[in-house]
Parts: structure tokens; C-alpha cells; sequence
């Protein structure tokens, strides 16, 4: 699994890359040396330093939302949920390399720091973000009551497999569970399977009714046994296995539709 703990928080290890490399990038594009004359140059600095990398946010979510525009179509404001996640990076380095051609032209000393900057961000987001992928692990065995229908059995399921992992007192499972059941429902790329981690049948059961939701796909993990094997560090989890139980795709925190349906399409696409 890609999930890392800080204490009680937990992130999507490419989101605390992200974080890193965005540090990383405004302490040195913003670095002008030391005494009063430096801090006059760092101001302007500072300016070009933030408007690059605003230029990277915009350019790469952009680029996300036009690569996967079908995916937004029905609720376009999915657009701006960005904490979801999202972004094409080629999109966002062309227009922070715009940026930085054009802070270059304006302010020429801005040019090598903000150049400098961006290629520190790029080698500390790779470094951040290879420290903490593991091995990635296979589909689990195991067979699980079902909330509703017979019992789960994961190594029989055929195709490719998409296991949530949640929890009815999590806040980012109840946010994404709607949109994961209806993609469920709509979608026959992969069999999903919900495993809820630790509760019982009339909880999961008095959470659905609340929220007007079916329980299909829904399984009981009362043991929590999946997390512990799958080595999840915190919920919501999605995990995507293809259709030999290779695990694909994983992704700690709240999904966004783009991104789970972009998912579904490149393992269906890999499948023979």
C-alpha cells in the first residue's frame, strides 16, 4: 500500500510527494541570498515563486479535467474538488515552464531560481514518492459474509477486482460511497466488493438506510483482516487488482469518480 502515517493523519503517499516537492520548490525559487538587498530581491521573488507554481496547479488539473472531461460532464463541479485529487502532470510542468519563460523575460533574475526550483521539486517528489511505495501485494483470500447475498469468496471472484476498504465512521468513506456504488452499479469493467473494517451488520445496515443507499457489493470485515494483510494504513482504501490478482492501482484517502472510472478503463484495457 502507498498510505503513510504522520501521527494521526494519513495521506496518499503521491500527495505527501506533492507536498514535499511544493516546499522544496518555493525555498529555492524564492532563495536570494542572504542581507537587505536579498530580502528586496526575494519579493519579487516570492511573486514569480507562487505564480509558477499556482500556473502547475491550474495547468495540471485542467489537463486532468479535459483528459477525463466525460467523467465530469454530469457534475462539473467535481472540477474544483481538488483535495480529491487529480492532476496531469505533463499539463502542469508545460504551463509552469510558460510561467517561468515569461518571469524570465520580465525579471531576469527570477529565471535560474524558478528553473532551479522546479527541477529540485521533480527530483524530490520522485525520491518521496519511490521511499514509500512498498511491494505491492495480491489479491487477498478469504471468504466474507455478505451484507446482502451469499458469502465473498476474493480468490473466486473472475476479472479484474475493486476492493474498498471503509468504515460507516469514517467521513471520506461516507463521501465516496454514494459515487463508488452508482460507478458499482453502472459500470461491468470489475467486480467491486466493499469491505467494511470492524462493525457490524446493523450499524453498516442503519448507515445505508440513513444515506438511502443499496447494499450490494457490501461485505463484513469484522476482523479487519484485509487491512492488516493489504498493510493499509488508514480509510477509505481502494484497491485495484486485474484480472490475474496483480494489484494495479491503489489509493489511500477519498477517490474522485475521474479517477476511479480512468482507473476501471486502463485495467480493462490491459485485460487479454
Amino acid at each position: 500500500m502507498n498510505g503513510v502515517a504522520l501521527g494521526p493523519l494519513v495521506m496518499d503517499a503521491s500527495r505527501l510527494a506533492f507536498v514535499t516537492a511544493a516546499m522544496a520548490f518555493l525555498l529555492i525559487a524564492d532563495f536570494r541570498g542572504f542581507g537587505a538587498a536579498a530580502r528586496a530581491r526575494r519579493h519579487g521573488g516570492s511573486r514569480w515563486a507562487f505564480a509558477v507554481f499556482a500556473a502547475w496547479i491550474i495547468g495540471a488539473r485542467l489537463g486532468f479535467v479535459l483528459v477525463n472531461s466525460a467523467s465530469f460532464a454530469a457534475q462539473p463541479w467535481d472540477a474544483l474538488k481538488l483535495w480529491q485529487g487529480g492532476f496531469a502532470p505533463w499539463y502542469g510542468a508545460i504551463a509552469a515552464a510558460m510561467m517561468i519563460v515569461f518571469a524570465g523575460l520580465r525579471h531576469r533574475a527570477a529565471l535560474w531560481p524558478l528553473a532551479l526550483g522546479a527541477v529540485a521539486a521533480a527530483a524530490v517528489f520522485l525520491a518521496v514518492n519511490s521511499a514509500f511505495i512498498g511491494p505491492a501485494p495480491d489479491l487477498p483470500g478469504g471468504t466474507f459474509d455478505a451484507l446482502r447475498g451469499p458469502d465473498v469468496t476474493l480468490e473466486d471472484i473472475e476479472g479484474p477486482v475493486v476492493l474498498n476498504l471503509w468504515a460507516t465512521w469514517c467521513p471520506p468513506c461516507r463521501s465516496e460511497m454514494p459515487m463508488m456504488l452508482d460507478v458499482a452499479a453502472k459500470g461491468d469493467e470489475a467486480t467491486f466488493v466493499f469491505a467494511n473494517q470492524g462493525e457490524g451488520a446493523a450499524q453498516i445496515g442503519r448507515f445505508l438506510a440513513s444515506e438511502g443507499l443499496a447494499a450490494d457489493h457490501i461485505v463484513l470485515d469484522r476482523q479487519m483482516a484485509l487491512m492488516k494483510t493489504l498493510g493499509a494504513k488508514g480509510l477509505p482504501a481502494t484497491l485495484i487488482f486485474d484480472r490475474t490478482g496483480a494489484l494495479v492501482q491503489s489509493h489511500t484517502g477519498e477517490i474522485s469518480r475521474a479517477a476511479l472510472e480512468r482507473a476501471l478503463r486502463q485495467v480493462a484495457a490491459g485485460a487479454p
